[in-house]
């Protein structure tokens, strides 16, 4: 790839690459990405990048694939960097504040001290759920398997949700706009609810209930493959209502409306319900799958398409088994593995 790429663009590689580094890298890949790293410039975005929105582990994976010397003088480089742009913005901050409030014209709706201080990573693990209020009383949900990096500044609230799924009730805040990226797009909300969900690298679902959210940062349109002619994918920026969900791809995303009930059955893990509808139960189990570490096999092609409804806790193994034993005809066992296998009572 070349250094002479829009700076826009550089920006969506180098979120690509750490969210496949996020995923784990695949064999191809690794190799694809060793060859974009002989770009000094990639090295010196994507260890920035990284340092800010990432944990340890992905900056040693990083660390192993870039020249040494290179990342110690980044280090020292973007430490000296971050500290005084820290330390100016918050001695600005306090002669503001100390002088607007004697003359009694600033009146700022939280702690602005406390707002240079909101950044932080969180996460959840298999099954878990975590409420998370930032420091301008946004509250976040994060989901199972989720993670999270937050930054706020004076001018904008950002959140990178690497992976996973968050629903977020933001604050209303003109003055300080308020971003999530998640995949290779980014979100823009004002006094809003809203759901994210990673699906993928490159697919991210957003799902409105109250307010507005604008998908932003569309790349330099590409010639169009065949999929992508679909009259339901829309190019570009877009902004979703409320009560509309969109899946959201690198340049494209498809807007379908949905009704008041399909979004509380969307929105009903926080909680702590998974809900379906006439589901087929092979692409039920996808979904049970995220909450458990608990692995299940279908005996039987018959079982793969049992049609099952109804609301299930989540995590709740017994209670699924017990569920699809007693409402739809569908046995279990355990194997020598641990795992539960799953046969239509029919075909025993």
């Amino acid at each position: 790839m070349s250094s002479s790429a829009p700076p826009d663009r550089k920006n969506e590689e180098v979120s690509r690459w750490l969210a496949l580094l996020e995923r784990g890298l695949r064999a191809d890949e690794g190799a694809r990405l060793r060859e974009w790293l002989k770009d000094k410039t990639h090295r010196t975005q994507i260890i920035d990048a990284a340092r800010l929105w990432h944990g340890p582990e992905i900056v040693a994976v990083i660390a192993g694939l870039v020249p040494k010397a290179e990342l110690v003088v980044r280090k020292q480089d973007f430490r000296r960097r971050f500290n005084t742009i820290l330390g100016w913005s918050t001695l600005a901050i306090i002669l503001v504040l100390g002088v607007g409030s004697m003359m009694g014209f600033v009146k700022l709706p939280i702690d602005e001290s406390r707002l240079l201080a909101a950044h932080g990573v969180y996460a959840t693990s298999i099954g878990e759920r975590r409420d998370i209020t930032l420091a301008d009383n946004t509250v976040v949900t994060l989901n199972t398997g989720s993670k999270l990096s937050v930054e706020y500044t004076t001018g904008a609230r950002e959140v990178y949700l690497a992976r996973g799924e968050a629903a977020f009730q933001v604050t209303a805040d003109s003055a300080r706009p308020f971003f999530v990226r998640a995949g290779m797009r980014r979100f823009q909300a004002t006094g809003t609810r809203f759901n994210v969900r990673v699906l993928s690298p490159e697919l991210t679902e957003l799902t409105v209930t109250d307010g507005t959210v604008k998908v932003m940062d569309a790349p330099p349109r590409l010639p169009e493959t065949p999929a992508q002619r679909r009259a339901t994918l829309l190019y570009g920026e877009t902004t979703v209502q409320a009560l509309e969900t969109a899946q959201v791809e690198p340049g494209f995303q498809s807007v379908s409306s949905i009704d008041a009930s399909q979004a509380e059955a969307r929105l009903a893990w926080q909680r702590g319900l998974i809900v379906f509808e006439d589901e087929a139960l092979q692409d039920a189990l996808v979904e049970i799958d995220r909450y458990t570490t608990t692995r299940f096999v279908l005996a039987d092609e018959k079982v793969r398409h049992v049609r099952i409804g109804g609301s299930f806790r989540t995590g709740d193994v017994e209670g699924l088994l017990s569920s699809l034993r007693d409402k739809f005809r569908v046995d279990s066992k355990r194997d020598a593995q641990g795992r539960i296998v799953l046969s239509s009572r029919s075909a025993l």
